[in-house]
């Protein structure tokens, strides 16, 4: 048993998991020394340490380790991630006589393979999920004779956080899913043992929040619902569950204290479950760490979880009996991505450039904040595809479910971040459905709501705002005559006419035209690419349609607009403005971003140089969601390029794998290369059958969102 006081703590990790913990630390009176990569020194978490060392990646075991011998530190805190659940790196800081903040390096060897630890949950009597396990070399595994019926679900051994995982829903699918599965098991958890198990339809996530001290006792601290995710990775959890039952809960909650017994576990832990719609259970794994969700926890309960692991690590017995757990209210909590609902929740990319979460400010509750935002960015901060892209968590308290989905809606819709386009909108969309209102959740909730996730029928008047907004600047920066207003003629005022594209919805088109001071004639509609690409086509390839029947077919694919006379006040010492409707309503908004010129831009088309066109993103804010645009150059350059057969990359990413050649036939559908950013990988397919008539990467490469990697030309190859 360790009886040790910490005066000095290394946290192996960054973002809001390493602030968080320094907080702790700090109230405690622990020093902390914070490691940072070349490209990350501006992160938060090494400004709030103490001490701060550079290492060449956050996965250096050995140089993280120089670095804590170097400054005299007592203990290593992993935070939650790869290093967390690495039993070679909790020996090797043992070895070093440093205190590690987890598990034993035993244990974490036992319960970091799914397989072990299925194997140890049925001799506890816990249910379990029909699977088998999968070396890599062979069909075969050890478990089950047969695999179960499908669909399937494949996900690796060791590690989690939803990388590597797979849904299974037919025979064919089942190599090229093992293939890229064990990919990503290598990259992410250096192992390629799989698990392969029967998927259950529509189960709930449910996890208990353990505590094991060094002296024998166990603690939970009740359960979170996690069945809210994407890409099996959790976006929304809560604490305790929704409509779950007082005796299924009792149940769950018990066959975690059980286990944890029986491996004789130290440290803060989860143990997760499914359930089924018939309210059977079955376990899913042991995490041997902090969850990113512990936050609903401490809001519930008022223990600090990171404390408690100090604690533990020092060899003090848990401060609070399992009788003294006091489940207070309701907490939910939502992680903010970097990423694109609108595209799939595809990574995204960017340079942070205004973040305000001032106006988040709650009363507290026993001591604690109704309010809670666990923030690891800050202004100027690279956005990039080598780290997760959580940005932050929100998590609000109320004395039940329904006022703490108020304050968090509240909450979101107050954040104003500029830079990047994140995951914001679909949080808030998601807790305004009817069905999370009742609790109605199971972890297809995503998929199945998405469409109303990702709705965006009135950003048309945010593409006013930014067009008003940025035209009228664009107008004082370029002129002497900054006193007159845009389209100013001898003759009177023309209207303006800007495009804006919130990809992957239509263009927006805006035409405005100054009345008066601060007053235009408005209209704003979609334009239908589409329709307007064949009308063009069709007036050059025929001598039958003339311009005004061109013109009449593209207006009949336009969106309801709307428009009017408007009344628009801005701000001049903030990026803001105030429009009001021709209804009479108010709608305040701020713009962020670089402002476009009207130089023209011209695009190559040459094989190796495979690039689509860029505008300049606008970040519009207001009226409690968030928008970003790209502004259309006026006199643009098409790209032929991009149309038709481009295969062109939806995320920034590497290029994990090429699976044609130049001049190699296609079918419509069929993998042409496979990208991975951020522990996930993206097939790019073939939009139609073809031939390869244009390769720009090989294994490998970086590339940026928008890049073209294939063009497939139609036809016969020459």
């Amino acid at each position: 048993m360790t009886n040790r006081r910490i005066s000095r703590l290394l946290i192996a990790n960054r973002g809001e998991i390493a602030c968080r913990s320094i907080r702790t630390a700090h109230a405690m009176g622990i020093e902390v020394v914070a490691i940072c990569c070349p490209d990350d020194r501006a992160s938060p978490h090494v400004a709030k340490a103490d001490i701060a060392a550079t290492v060449d990646s956050y996965l250096d075991s050995s140089g993280i380790i120089a670095i804590a011998k170097r400054f005299d530190v007592d203990a290593i805190h992993p935070g939650y991630g790869y290093l967390a659940e690495n039993a070679q790196f909790a020996a090797a800081v043992i070895d070093n006589g440093l205190l590690f903040i987890g598990p034993s390096a035993k244990t974490i060897a036992l319960l970091g393979s799914k397989r072990r630890a299925g194997s140890l949950a049925q001799a506890a009597g816990i249910p379990m999920i029909p699977r088998f396990a999968f070396d890599g070399n062979d069909s075969g595994g050890n478990g089950d004779e047969t695999l179960p019926i499908f669909p399937l679900m494949i996900k690796p051994s060791a590690g989690g956080g939803g990388k590597g995982m797979t849904i299974v829903r037919n025979p064919d699918q089942l190599k090229g899913a093992i293939d890229s599965a064990k990919r990503l098991a290598k990259a992410a958890f250096g192992c390629e043992e799989l698990i392969i198990e029967r998927y259950i339809e529509s189960g709930r996530h449910i996890e208990v929040q353990i505590l094991a001290d060094q002296l024998g006792n166990v603690i939970h601290l009740g359960e979170r619902e996690c069945s809210i995710q994407r890409r099996h990775q959790k976006v929304i959890e809560e604490a305790p569950a929704a409509n779950l039952s007082s005796g299924l809960r009792e149940e769950i909650c018990a066959a975690a204290v059980r286990l944890t017994h029986a491996v004789d576990y130290q440290s803060a832990g989860t143990v997760e479950f499914i359930v089924a719609d018939d309210g059977s259970f079955y376990f899913l794994e042991v995490n041997t760490r902090l969850q990113v969700e512990h936050a609903v926890t401490e809001m519930t309960t008022s223990i600090d979880i990171v404390g408690e692991q100090i604690r533990i690590a020092e060899g003090h017995p848990l401060s609070i009996a399992q009788s003294e757990v006091e489940i207070s209210g309701a907490a939910i909590e939502t992680r903010i991505y970097a990423e694109n609902p609108n595209a799939g929740d595809l990574p995204t990319t960017g340079t942070i450039q205004y973040l305000d979460l001032s106006s988040t400010a709650e009363p507290s509750h026993k001591g604690q904040p109704n309010l809670r935002i666990d923030c690891g960015i800050t202004v100027g901060q690279r956005i990039g595809i080598n780290y997760d892209p959580m940005l932050l968590k929100v998590i609000a308290h109320g004395r039940d479910r329904e006022q703490a989905r108020a304050r968090l809606v509240m909450g979101l819709t107050n954040i104003e971040l500029a830079g990047v386009t994140t995951n914001k909108n679909a949080l808030v969309a998601a807790l305004k459905t009817t069905a999370f209102r009742r609790g109605e959740l199971d972890t297809s909730f995503w998929e199945r709501h998405r469409e109303a996730l990702t709705a965006s029928t009135t950003d048309i008047l945010w593409a006013a705002a930014a067009a008003i907004y940025t035209s009228n600047k664009n107008k004082r920066k370029h002129t002497a005559m900054e006193h007159l207003a845009p389209g100013f003629r001898l003759n009177g005022w023309a209207p303006q006419v800007s495009r804006i594209s919130a990809h992957p919805a239509p263009l927006i088109e805006v035409s405005f035209c100054w009345i008066a001071q601060g007053q235009y004639d408005l209209t704003v509609h979609r334009v239908d690419q589409e329709s307007e690409t064949a009308s063009e086509t069709a007036t050059t390839n025929s001598a039958l349609m003339d311009s005004e029947t061109v013109d009449r077919e593209a207006e009949a694919h336009r969106e309801p607009s709307i428009g009017g006379t408007v009344h628009v006040i801005e701000n001049a010492d903030h990026p803001s403005l105030e429009l009001w409707d021709a209804s009479g309503r108010r709608h305040r908004f701020t713009v962020r971003g670089s402002i476009v010129d009207d130089a023209p831009q011209t695009v190559t088309e040459h094989p190796s140089n495979l690039i689509k066109e860029q505008g300049s993103r606008l970040f519009v804010h207001g009226e409690g969601a968030d928008f970003v645009f790209t502004l259309i150059p006026r006199f643009a350059v098409s790209s032929q390029a991009k149309r038709g057969g481009a295969c062109v990359a939806p995320m920034p990413g590497r290029v994990a794998a090429v699976h044609v050649e130049l001049g190699d036939r296609v079918t419509e559908g069929q993998v042409i290369v496979v990208l991975e950013a951020m522990k996930m990988e993206h097939p790019i397919l073939a939009p139609h059958s073809g031939s390869i008539a244009a390769l720009s990467v090989t294994v490998g490469d970086q590339v940026d969102s928008d890049h073209i990697v294939a063009v497939i030309a139609l036809g016969q190859r020459n």
